[in-house]
């Protein structure tokens, strides 16, 4: 297995990349860095849509990028942000970079998001064990998170972002006062709301990572500071620097006058005043800087997913339960039909009929835990509701974009229609996914069969080949008591058993122990 990785930040902005290989006491160690500004998104509300010139721009710098990774036959993970994310055109621009790159782009969520940059953070600071609050201003969106030991106890993200501001109230880079005080309005009005939903008692240590807190930093140690050194910056200190920014009523006295970079002399502004904001309402003193963030917690990530850790699997597992505890009104039922779900995907590994990866089990149990939580839009179409809160939802952590689509799609297939290529959340997955989802998708049919009793009654099955057939033995429960039998249980999944037969391209009797009852078919 190739071990070099690189990781690319599609961010609104900018694009970076770092490419690593694995390096002593499970960290990494960098070969090269490589970043462009490439300005993905702008906009001065949501990010609509992607410009052919900016698609341009990205598919160039990728194919620059992925020509590097090459030269270090490195494996390459890319993941982009708030800008795709939000474009109307996204699967259209996605589609194109795929065609004309290679790369398959994985698009992450704003909280996802966070606990990635948490992870880079980590690398970089000895920060493990601390209660910290990291900030990270990028030019679509703002990541606050609130973590401990890599776990976060908070995350969110705000559509607020250097570009966004600056295209909202600074369009050019020009500075006007009546703008300043709209734009400080504007921020007060979100971060009053991001403060109340945030834990009363906010830590001490604060982060700060990307290019707004380096930015600021670096003003700081050129023009307040004897010395360059530190890493660091007090609330005193941003609030001179800030003043000094909006004395510069445009981006060339900017360049002449505080030697800021002509790649971030026209967006600064904004993204100074959200920090300076951020400070005052969180009640902020002292921040330091990370020079790590997404990109780097992209390759710890993808590095812990190789090995497949206790605590990547906690995040992910933990994050569909909170989901499905609040979508949910009764757990128990779901939990069985996750039991069972499992147990017939090892059944049928066994019996030699569907390989699988540890992976793929995984997503199946989470998909059988959330499958029902779109009645919580409405029992109509509670399916279509499942597919769409499991695609949009922020609440889920540690998946890839592709999780989450396969995950999607088994809740939209637990019931009604088959799987079908007229439909864009099964067309627009790879061949290998359609296959998955329609194998998955009727084996959690089966297990929804299976639990109808919804009192566990079911212990696992057996499956054997009986040629072109397979039978499937069902075990029942030591709870089972005398004179009960499995009826109902055995209608349910009778029932739902064409799905999996269609995809597996086999028949499927289902079939009880004589000490019970006979066969059923």
């Amino acid at each position: 297995m190739n071990t070099t990785l690189a990781a690319i930040d599609m961010g609104t902005n900018s694009f970076h990349m770092v490419v690593v290989e694995p390096g002593e006491g499970g960290g990494f160690r960098i070969l090269t860095r490589e970043k462009e500004t490439v300005r993905l998104g702008s906009g001065a509300g949501d990010l609509e849509s992607i410009t052919p010139e900016a698609t341009q721009r990205a598919i160039d710098c990728l194919n620059r990028f992925h020509k590097i990774a090459r030269t270090r036959n490195a494996s390459v993970r890319a993941v982009a942000t708030s800008a795709v994310r939000e474009a109307r055109n996204r699967e259209d621009f996605l589609k194109q970079v795929k065609k004309q790159t290679g790369l398959r782009v994985d698009v992450i969520g704003g909280h996802e998001e966070a606990r990635l940059i948490y992870l880079g953070v980590l690398q970089a600071l000895p920060v493990f064990d601390e209660r910290i609050l990291l900030l990270d201003i990028g030019g679509g969106s703002t990541e606050y998170l609130i973590g401990t030991g890599g776990v976060p106890e908070f995350a969110t993200s705000l559509k607020l972002g250097a570009i966004r501001l600056t295209d909202r109230f600074f369009p050019g880079g020009e500075v006007k006062e009546s703008a300043v005080e709209d734009a400080r309005y504007f921020l007060r009005l979100n971060l009053l709301g991001l403060r109340a939903e945030m834990p009363s008692l906010l830590p001490d240590r604060v982060i700060g990572s990307s290019g707004t807190a380096r930015t600021l930093i670096e003003l700081v140690q050129s023009h307040l500071r004897s010395n360059s050194e530190g890493r660091d910056m007090t609330a005193r200190e941003l609030d001179e620097i800030v003043k000094m920014l909006l004395d510069c009523r445009n981006r060339k006295q900017r360049e002449s006058r505080l030697g800021l970079d002509e790649k971030r002399s026209d967006i600064i502004v904004g993204g100074a005043l959200l920090l300076q904001e951020s400070f005052r309402i969180l009640g902020i003193s002292r921040m330091e800087y990370s020079p790590f963030a997404l990109r780097e917690g992209v390759v710890f990530d993808s590095f812990h997913r190789t090995v497949r850790t206790k605590e990547l699997s906690s995040i992910r597992r933990s994050s569909v339960l909170q989901l499905a505890h609040r979508m949910i009104p009764q757990e128990g039922p779901a939990e069985i039909c996750a039991f069972l779900s499992a147990s017939i995907l090892e059944a049928l590994g066994q019996a030699g009929v569907f390989f699988y990866e540890e992976v793929e089990k995984e997503i199946l149990e989470y998909a059988a835990l959330l499958h029902n939580c779109g009645i919580a839009i409405a029992h109509s179409a509670h399916h279509k509701h499942s597919h769409y809160i499991i695609s949009n939802t922020e609440m889920l952590l540690g998946f890839t974009g592709r999780e989450i689509q396969v995950m999607a799609a088994l809740a939209r297939y637990h019931r009604k229609a088959f799987p079908s290529r007229k439909h864009d959340e099964y067309d627009e997955l790879n061949r290998y996914d359609r296959r998955l989802v329609k194998v998955l998708a009727g084996i959690l049919r089966i297990a929804i069969g299976l639990s109808r009793g919804e009192s566990g009654r079911v212990d696992g099955l057996e499956i054997r080949k009986q040629g072109k057939e397979l039978v499937f033995f069902i075990r029942p429960s030591p709870r089972l008591k005398a004179g009960e039998d499995l009826s109902l249980e055995m209608h349910g999944a009778i029932l739902r058993k064409e799905l999996l037969e269609d995809a597996l391209e086999r028949s499927i009797d289902i079939r009880i122990p004589d000490s019970l009852e006979g066969p059923a078919n």
